[in-house]
């Protein structure tokens, strides 16, 4: 498997937190571990400006995703995203991209 997108969409945190979860669960259960993004567009994006304490201190190499059309939405910038978050030009041109390269695809 090229990898794993996990695709938040919506406003609230728990969504992240969602994602996260699941992140761990199929690291632990696909083998080898695949590469795995989380995408995060909607108004949940306000999260990854804040305090980097919503995201697990070690990740395991997954990455998380901030769209910038949505950052834009919010007023916000994507200088304002908090590492280890990323912000990304666009969430469906990202999603899209790895899609047609094979990667799986899970809407949260």
């Amino acid at each position: 498997m090229a990898g794993l997108l996990l695709h938040v969409y919506g406003a609230e945190k728990e969504g992240i937190s969602s994602a996260l979860r699941v992140a761990h669960n199929a690291r632990k259960d696909l083998s080898p571990a695949p590469s795995i993004e989380i995408v995060v567009q909607g108004a949940a994006v306000r999260f990854l400006t804040e305090s980097p304490s919503i995201l697990p201190a070690a990740l395991n190499g997954v990455r998380v995703l901030a769209c910038s059309n949505s950052l834009a939405s919010a007023g916000l910038a994507p200088s304002d995203v908090v590492a280890p978050a990323e912000p990304i030009s666009s969430a469906v041109g990202h999603l899209t991209r790895r899609q047609m390269a094979g990667w799986a695809y899970v809407r949260l």
